[in-house]
């Protein structure tokens, strides 16, 4: 399976705004193959009390259905912003998306890390409970 989106960088302004911290992303699959982001989440990893790493995911997002274009972005802004979509000088797209995170999620050190999953749905079955006779 080759690869089609990448995280490029987190972008943080210093200024502790969720508002002005993304994580940006570009599509780079194959040519004239579209990305669908529905197929993609981001989340970041946590830590314990000592700051080892642990294996929870404290933020997740996962993206909406949208069909995008090789070499196209995505920024998924921490805090709250509207989603929109801007065209670049080299006619790519920019998609804008926000996780409305109340506080920044980055915390800025070499060992805070996104991680961007691809997702495909196995099986699924309601949680309704079944009474044993």
């Amino acid at each position: 399976m080759s690869k089609e989106l990448k995280i490029v960088e987190i972008i943080d302004k210093k200024d502790n705004n969720p508002d002005n911290e993304f994580v940006r992303l570009q599509a780079i699959s194959a040519p004239n193959t579209k990305v669908n982001l529905g197929h993609y989440a981001i989340v970041d990893n946590t830590f314990d009390g000592d700051g080892d790493k642990t294996n929870v995911f404290k933020h997740f997002y996962k993206f909406p259905n949208l069909e995008i274009n090789r070499g196209d972005f995505v920024r998924l802004y921490s805090g709250k912003r509207p989603k929109e979509k801007q065209t670049n000088e080299d006619g790519s797209e920019t998609y804008m998306f926000s996780w409305d995170a109340g506080t920044c999620i980055w915390n800025n050190d070499e060992i805070d890390e996104a991680f961007l999953l691809k997702i495909f749905l196995e099986d699924r079955k309601p949680a309704t409970p079944k009474t044993e006779k």
